[in-house]
């Protein structure tokens, strides 16, 4: 439909990461910002959410995965990601 052309065209636009999922964790959609951040090629979407952990880094880790523990309250946690180069970026969620 019309609205959900539009919705995708801002999703695949805008510069933040920005993904849809559901309950039980599974990733619905995630837009490229994701590849930009993660600094490697999108994964594919059921590997998105691993790609996402496994890039998070070791010293924030366990504070990031306690902050996300319960995925239907709103939480809000700054952290960094590291890249296959490994340069580092941070994000907040």
């Amino acid at each position: 439909l019309e609205t959900e052309r539009r919705l995708r065209v801002i999703a695949e636009g805008i510069s933040d990461a920005l993904w849809l999922g559901d309950p039980s964790g599974e990733t619905l959609h995630a837009n490229p910002a994701h590849a930009r951040l993660l600094g490697r090629a999108m994964p594919a979407l059921g590997d998105l959410r691993d790609a996402w952990f496994d890039a998070i880094h070791a010293d924030d880790r366990a504070r990031v995965m306690a902050a996300w523990t319960d995925w239907g309250h709103e939480t809000e946690v700054e952290y960094r990601l590291v890249r296959p180069d490994g340069e580092v970026r941070r994000v907040q969620t």
